[in-house]
């Protein structure tokens, strides 16, 4: 099983965990709980910097929330 492969089952359980946990009660008001996850990389020999990882996860982050999904995974 590949890395991307490996982190995307990580993030899918702590989706679930998120998922599973009670409502949040405020104001008066519930929320369900909600969290987007996403999975960038680095290519073998091509370490990026944290700034690089950073702007690869937000553009992630912001793609599955106009789909609607719960994770992005770089490809």
């Amino acid at each position: 099983m590949s890395e991307r492969a490996k982190e995307r089952q990580r993030a899918h359980r702590i989706i679930g965990v998120v998922a599973a946990a009670d409502p949040v009660v405020a104001a008066g008001r519930t929320f369900a709980p909600n969290v987007i996850g996403a999975v960038a990389d680095a290519r073998p020999g091509e370490p990026p910097s944290f700034d690089e990882l950073l702007h690869h996860a937000t553009q992630l982050l912001e793609q599955a929330a106009v789909t609607g999904a719960s994770l992005a995974v770089e490809t």
